[in-house]
């Protein structure tokens, strides 16, 4: 395989690995299970894991993989933030007796 050859797969596959946070970050309301659990690829989990460490973690997190996800940190945390407060929210219906609505992926 040549250079260029190589440098368009490896953008593709860049894209295609960063496709699924995309989405799931403009999907609206995220998916979680009866225990308020955000069901999240193992990717998705260490960066909501790196979003909850603080912004320096994030976007430490994200500078060194720059090349590979393609990723907004702006975006990244707002995506963290909304997936943190729909916990929130089930935790608080939960606790209040709601019957709290699940959603698969």
């Amino acid at each position: 395989m040549s250079k260029p050859q190589f440098l368009h797969a490896a953008r593709c596959a860049a894209f295609i690995l960063a496709l699924p946070l995309a989405t799931a970050a403009s999907a609206g309301e995220p998916a979680l299970d009866a225990q308020c659990t955000p069901q999240l690829s193992p990717l998705e989990q260490r960066i909501y894991d790196r979003a909850g460490a603080g912004p320096d973690a994030l976007r430490q997190f994200l500078w060194i993989r720059r090349g590979i996800l393609q990723l907004d940190i702006q975006d990244t945390a707002a995506w963290a933030e909304a997936l943190g407060n729909a916990r929130l929210r089930c935790l608080k219906a939960q606790a209040a007796g709601q019957p709290v609505r699940t959603s698969a992926r």
